[in-house]
């Protein structure tokens, strides 16, 4: 486990229990995870402030996990990116080629890979640290 002390991360979502899920895992790891169930306000957050990483789901507005990676990216677009969705490999391959995001995570599942999409970030984050 790499020392996570100054490294936050933010959950759109707005099904707690998917958020609270993923919120809990994180913790574990030792990074600091905020939930917003709001689009707006989570933009606000990420506006306000280093996020290491984000996860976009489903928010209060009704905007696609799609469409919230695509604000998140402009926003914010050094931040580790995960989608909390139901597409596919393939869909996910197609639809979010080229926003740079680290993988997506089954709403109804989002224990199963989370782990390994943490380690990646990790990786990432360290290497990029390194290089400081």
């Amino acid at each position: 486990m790499v020392g996570h002390q100054l490294l936050k991360a933010l959950i759109i979502e707005k099904d707690m229990e998917t958020a609270q899920t993923i919120q809990s895992i994180l913790e574990k790891r030792g990074i600091a995870a905020s939930i917003e169930p709001s689009a707006e306000n989570g933009l606000r957050v990420l506006k306000g402030g280093p996020v290491a990483m984000a996860f976009a789901g489903k928010a209060e507005e009704g905007i696609s996990p799609l469409e919230l990676m695509r604000k998140i990216v402009i926003q914010s677009p050094m931040t580790s990116l995960i989608l909390i969705s139901e597409l596919s490999e393939a869909e996910l391959h197609d639809k979010a080629e080229g926003y740079g995001i680290l993988g997506n995570i089954h709403p109804q599942h989002p224990a199963e890979g989370l782990d390994k999409l943490i380690d990646t970030f990790e990786n990432i984050h360290q290497a990029l640290s390194a290089r400081k």
